[in-house]
Order: structure tokens, then C-alpha cells, then sequence
């Protein structure tokens, strides 16, 4: 059966078989089985965490789908939820019939809500649960984050970049550059919300447009001297609204933005196969998470899932849930990295800020959008938030009896009232370093500075995707050079030149020079 979101037929290199005898095809997919990881050494033994149990033990309805990765905490039971074998047996029935009738509209809150994204077409176990508890009033409990395995940095001192809002819009034909000639093509979202768009192509205009490219021409270069285990990727990853719904792409809304351009163009042709990165220095693992636009910004809501599938596809993209764990194992220690979900903030307001109200989902901007069902937005957002506030907290506290010597907590948004209530959790657990993004400037921003609410911060949200903030910012990218006793910080620039740097120094080595003073 055809479907809108299929890419163009000349970019088409490998065929992935995918539901319902769909096919997407995206340029070195492969099987769509990541390969597994090299083996890490075993993390230092701690306290047993709590136990969790298999989705499909407790729930004969997810026996008979996709239940890999999916666990509920032994806390829960399905005594406490009677009607979510029955709610998720209609879910994947009625989502079936609908793929296959292609019912677009029928698809379209699902979609929506994360039941299902275009990349594979299918319900799972664990996104059924997340959709039934988040979306219709927790008639289900809510699964764990899928466990990663540890990644390996070989060494004792290594390096992690961190990377923000970054992701360009397609080829606008709408942009008032078209017309004009320019040697590269206009990616218009550069300058859709200035006032100084220049009058034809210029300096200006070549260092917006291509923002995006020299940030990884940057990251490639300075990969060789220092190639990293991994990429912190806070999000905003495709502008303006990530990947239209299947009902609005065949209304027109985004149509520019398909699956090949997001994977391919814009983040594997950008990043993986860098012409500045021969050995592939940089084709490390981008630990990935939501942001305001990919699920949809202020347009018609976006199907957002497709982000965590696309982990199914490519290696090196990891987002296997709206919040997870990466534990890093090095010589002598481990680090653990905890990706969260922090856009609630900028769920409910009206306006060019409200996710789920879909403002521009409507005439003059989308007059053939449709809009998703906005109260299930927002009991979603809410419901997310507060499930992995309770998630991070038990994490940040296992991690510590397990012996970790670092957490890095990143999340997209720098500011606002949900991120208080995290650098909170992180101040009470002892944690020592915040990623954020959003704001489209690049920082270092030490803990009892303007900003910091408290906690030594790292602010990397002038990727390239739209234009930086300040007439005295730039474009860039952050590194973290992490050994036993010190994180060292450093901000690069568009030009490869280090632009502020910092350094957290661990509290055991703090205690004991308060020690020796006393």
C-alpha cells in the first residue's frame, strides 16, 4: 500500500520491511537491528535494584505483540488496573484496522499520542502502556524506560560533546529567498522569527543557512584530536514541528519534512558521514532526547514516536524513550547519564508557546492542518512529567549506591518550573552537571552564577537549527572532558575556537582540601 511519508524514489537505497507490507526504505538501514554494542565490564556492585516484571506476564494481551524491552515495576499489578488487558487488546485491534483500512483521521490521535509512528507502524507492549496510562487516564501502568547496555570508553579520561537544537527545516519553497539566486538553498527557518533578514544573499544569509553543517564540520574536526564516546543531544532535533502526522502530511502540512530527510539529510548525511571525519570518530552513539518542536512546537501536533523508531534503525541514534538511563563504563569508574523529558512547561499555554493548543495549526500557517485532541495532550504532558520525576528519582539514588562517580542529568529546556524541580532532585541526590538546550545560545553556566538555580549547568542550544538569540552569541557545540576528578568544560564555536570553559571538580576531592585547610 502506498503511504504519504514513503521517501522519494531516488533516495532509496536498502529496503526495511515494516508493518502491514509497508515499506520504508532509508539509505543503509539494513536489517533495522542495531547491532549490540561490545561488551562492558559489569558495573560496581551496589544495592539490588527493585525488581521489575515482563509486560507480557501480567498482560495476556501483550503476549501476542511486540512486548521486547517492556517492563512494569513489581510494585505494580494488574489488580491495580482491571480494564487494561481489555483497553489494550481494542488499542491494537482498532490501530490495525485502521492501518489497514488507512484511516488517516481514525490514526491521527494515536499517532499523536505515541501509540504508533510512521517509521514502523505498530503498536508494541510498551508503547500501548505508555499511551493507555498517559492519554486515557492511567488505565494502565506506566512501563520502565527500556534498560541500554553500558557503553565502553577504554580509558580512564574521555570525552562527551553535547549538542542542541540543531535541526534544520527542508527546502521552504515559501522562503523569501528562492527567488533570489543564492549559491545554497534556502532553509528558511533561519530567519522566520527576525527582523533583520537580509535584502539578498550575503554573509549573513550563508552563516545562518549553513549554521547547522559548520557546527559538525567543527564537531568532525575536533573529533580527531578528541573523538568522543558520545553525543548529548537535547533536542529540538527537526524544525519547526518535527514529522507531520500521516493525515496532515497528506494534507500538505511540512510536507518537506519526510523520514529521509530527517534521518538521512539531516542528521546522518550531517554528522555520520562528516567529509571532515574520514575514520568516523564521530559515528558515536547521540544520546537523544524530545523538544519542543519535535512534538510539534506551536503547529498541528507531530508524530514524535518516529524519533524513538528511528533508534530501531540506526545505531547511533539512541532514544529508545522519552526518559532512559546510558551508564558509562571507563578505566576504574562509571558515569551515568540520565536523559529526561522537560517540555511540560511549554504544554499548555495559548500561545507561540503552547504545544498542545496547536495555534498555528490553523489559517494563515496550516489552514489544512487537523488537530490532535488537546486535553489528551495535555494529560499527557503532565502525566510524563510526573512519572519521570519518580523514575529520576529512584535512578539518581540507585546510581549512587551503585558507585557511580559522576551523573550528568540533561533535559531540553535551561529554565522554567519543571526544570526547578529537577536540578532540585539533583541538588538533593548529590548530582554534578546539568545539559540543557532551548535557548538558542551556548554557555557554561557554574552553580551560583545567574541561571544556574543552582547547579553547575552546561546551556548548548545554538546547534544551528535556528538562529542564535544574541547579537554577541554564536553557534556551537559543548565538550565535556570527563576523567576521575574533574569535568572539564569547554564551549566551542562555529570557527573551532573555544569560546568560555569551566571545570566541576569532584566533591570527594572538595571534602578533602576543606580537610586539610581545617
Amino acid at each position: 500500500l502506498p503511504h504519504p511519508y514513503t521517501p522519494p524514489l531516488q533516495a532509496m537505497r536498502v529496503e526495511l520491511a515494516v508493518f502491514a507490507g509497508l515499506a520504508l526504505v532509508l539509505q543503509g538501514c539494513g536489517s533495522g537491528k542495531s547491532p549490540s554494542p561490545s561488551p562492558s565490564p559489569s558495573p560496581s556492585p551496589g544495592p539490588a535494584p527493585a525488581p521489575a516484571v515482563a509486560c507480557d506476564s501480567l498482560f495476556d494481551a501483550c503476549a501476542a505483540e511486540d512486548s521486547t524491552d517492556c517492563q512494569i515495576p513489581s510494585t505494580e499489578d494488574e489488580d491495580k488496573y482491571p480494564g487494561c488487558n481489555a483497553q489494550l487488546k481494542t488499542l491494537f485491534a482498532d490501530l490495525k484496522d485502521k492501518v489497514a483500512k488507512e484511516d488517516l483521521a481514525g490514526m491521527n490521535d494515536y499517532v499523536a499520542g505515541g501509540l504508533a509512528g510512521t517509521a514502523l507502524k505498530k503498536a508494541t507492549c510498551l508503547t500501548a502502556l505508555r499511551y493507555a496510562h498517559t492519554s486515557l487516564k492511567q488505565k494502565c501502568p506506566m512501563p520502565l524506560p527500556p534498560a541500554l547496555k553500558d557503553l565502553d570508553a577504554k580509558k580512564s579520561s574521555f570525552s562527551l560533546f553535547t549538542l542542541g537544537d540543531w535541526g534544520p527545516t527542508g527546502n521552504n519553497p515559501g522562503c523569501p529567498y528562492s527567488d533570489k539566486g543564492c549559491a545554497s538553498p534556502c532553509r528558511f527557518s533561519m530567519f522566520a522569527n527576525i527582523d533583520r533578514i537580509p535584502d539578498s544573499c550575503s554573509t549573513l544569509f550563508d552563516r545562518n543557512n549553513g549554521a547547522q553543517q559548520t557546527v559538525a564540520d567543527q564537531m568532525a574536526k575536533a573529533a580527531q584530536d578528541t573523538p568522543p564516546t558520545a553525543v548529548i543531544n537535547v533536542g529540538d532535533n527537526f524544525y519547526f514541528g518535527g514529522l507531520s502526522t500521516p493525515l496532515n502530511f497528506a494534507a500538505g502540512v511540512s510536507a518537506d519534512i519526510t523520514m529521509d530527510y530527517m534521518l538521512n539529510t539531516s542528521f546522518r548525511g550531517v554528522y555520520l558521514e562528516n567529509s571532515n571525519d574520514p575514520d568516523g570518530k564521530l559515528k558515536v552513539p547521540f544520546l537523544g532526547m524530545l523538544g519542543n518542536h519535535d512534538y510539534g512546537g506551536a503547529g498541528c501536533l507531530a508524530d514524535w514516536q518516529v524519533q524513538l523508531e528511528f533508534s530501531k534503525i540506526e545505531k547511533n541514534w539512541v532514544m529508545p524513550y522519552q526518559y532512559y538511563k546510558q551508564r558509562i563504563q571507563a578505566d576504574g569508574y562509571f558515569i551515568d547519564i540520565f536523559v529526561n523529558e522537560i517540555n511540560e512547561d511549554d504544554c499548555c499555554g495559548t500561545d507561540d508557546h503552547g504545544i498542545c493548543h496547536q495555534k498555528l495549526c490553523a489559517a494563515p500557517d496550516y489552514p489544512t492542518g487537523t488537530k490532535a485532541d488537546e486535553q489528551e495532550c495535555m494529560a499527557r504532558a503532565h502525566t510524563v512529567f510526573d512519572r519521570n520525576k519518580e523514575w529520576l528519582e529512584e535512578e539518581l539514588k540507585q546510581s549512587k549506591a551503585d558507585g557511580a562517580r559522576w551523573q550528568i542529568v540533561a533535559g531540553h529546556f535551561s529554565d522554567g518550573h519543571a526544570l526547578d524541580e529537577v536540578k532540585q532532585m539533583m541538588i538533593s541526590a548529590g548530582a554534578h552537571l546539568y545539559v540543557g538546550g532551548h535557548t538558542h545560545k551556548q554557555a557554561w553556566i557554574p552553580k551560583g552564577s545567574s541561571g544556574s538555580q543552582g547547579m553547575d549547568s552546561i546551556l548548548t542550544g545554538a546547534g544551528g537549527g535556528i538562529e542564535f538569540e544574541g547579537q554577541n552569541d554564536y553557534y556551537g557545540f559543548g565538550a565535556i572532558d570527563v576523567s576521575k576528578d574533574k569535568l572539564g568544560i569547554r564551549m566551542i564555536g562555529e570557527t573551532g575556537e573555544v569560546r568560555s570553559h569551566g571545570e566541576v571538580t569532584h566533591p570527594s576531592l572538595v571534602e578533602v582540601l576543606v580537610d586539610s585547610l581545617v
